[in-house]
Parts: C-alpha cells; structure tokens; sequence
C-alpha cells in the first residue's frame, strides 16, 4: 500500500520531463524534486490550521469563501447546496 501511494512521487520527475505548461515546482533534478517532497517553497510542514489558534481556521474559510464569490460568475456559489445535496 505504501509503495502505491509512493507511486506519484516517483511520476512526478518522468511528468516535469515533458515540461507542461503548468508545474508545482521542478522535479527535474535531485534538487529541485527534494526540494518539492520537502515543501521547501512553502517554509513549513504545517499542512492544516494551526491548533493553538483556532479562530484563524474560520479566518481562511472566509477568505476562501470570498475568493470563491469574486472569482466565479454571480450566483454560482448560490448552486453549491445543490450540488452538495445532490451528493448526499
């Protein structure tokens, strides 16, 4: 199982070899793949809200949902209960 989900990050550098349009990073030399595994670009390993500070969790929520209501087309956010509801 764990060699399964290994499975991306050995992808990752045959992937940045075809040099797309869009990368997170370059994975074409040892460097820079360490680099990316190693979140270096991002400054920590801190993946989720931090739990000493509670109140910044809904802080980025809002700015999320702000961002959601100023980049999409009036009204769209109105359709994600439906959709939502439609998945439970």
């Amino acid at each position: 199982l764990f060699c399964l989900g290994f499975s991306v990050y050995l992808y990752m550098p045959l992937a940045t070899l075809r040099m797309p349009y869009v990368s997170w990073g370059d994975a074409t030399s040892l460097d820079g793949f360490l680099r990316h595994i190693l979140r270096k670009e991002y400054g920590s390993f801190r993946l989720s809200a931090d739990e000493k500070e509670p109140g910044r969790l809904w802080e980025g929520l809002h700015h999320w949902a702000m961002n959601v209501v100023e980049q999409n087309p009036p009204g769209l956010a109105l359709l994600a209960p439906l959709g939502l509801g439609a998945h439970l």
